[in-house]
C-alpha cells in the first residue's frame, strides 16, 4: 500500500470535510456554535462525503417559508457540489487503495 499517499488522502479529507463544516455552519447557524449545530454541521460533512444523501435536510422545527431559510439553503447547495465532486471523488480513491491493498494479500 502506498502509505504516503494514503495519509495524505485522509489529510486532504479531513480538511476539506473541516471547511466544508466549518462553511455549512457559518450559512446556517451563523457564528454561534452550540452542541446541536455542529452536529448538524458534521452530519452534513458525513453524507455530503460519503454519498449517503439528506433525508432529514432540514430539522422539523425549523419554518422553512422564512425566506431567509431558502435563501441559506440554496447557498448550501451551492457549496454542496464542489464538496460531493472532490471529497466523494477522494473517498473513492482512498476505498480503492485500501481495496486493493486487501485484495493483493
Amino acid at each position: 500500500m502506498n502509505t504516503p499517499l494514503v495519509v495524505a488522502i485522509v489529510v486532504s479529507l479531513s480538511v476539506f470535510a473541516f471547511l466544508f463544516t466549518a462553511a455549512y455552519h457559518w450559512l446556517m447557524f451563523g457564528p454561534n456554535v452550540t452542541t446541536e449545530s455542529l452536529i448538524e454541521a458534521l452530519n452534513y460533512s458525513l453524507q455530503t462525503i460519503t454519498t449517503v444523501g439528506y433525508g432529514n435536510w432540514v430539522p422539523a422545527a425549523w419554518d422553512t417559508s422564512k425566506e431567509g431559510l431558502q435563501t441559506r439553503i440554496l447557498y448550501v447547495k451551492a457549496i454542496s457540489v464542489p464538496f460531493m465532486l472532490v471529497g466523494g471523488s477522494l473517498l473513492a480513491v482512498l476505498i480503492g487503495i485500501i481495496s486493493n491493498a486487501l485484495s493483493s494479500r
